[in-house]
């Protein structure tokens, strides 16, 4: 949980680095474009993989 926590974190700081320095050239595009699209899925899988933890461990408790 804290590494999806802590990459999203990692993605937001560096894509607000680019638009702050406004770099134009081929690899800060695509270190925003990675950046972006990290922001967009990482939380959705990290509270997936939360859900799935936690499901996990009731059934494991049942048996």
């Amino acid at each position: 949980m804290w590494i999806g926590v802590g990459l999203i974190l990692a993605a937001v700081g560096v894509l607000a680095t680019i638009v702050a320095f406004q770099p134009d050239n081929a690899l800060a595009f695509v270190a925003a474009l990675g950046a972006a699209v990290t922001i967009l899925f990482a939380p959705g899988i990290t509270v997936a993989l939360m859900i799935d933890v936690r499901h996990q461990r009731r059934s494991a408790r049942r048996r």
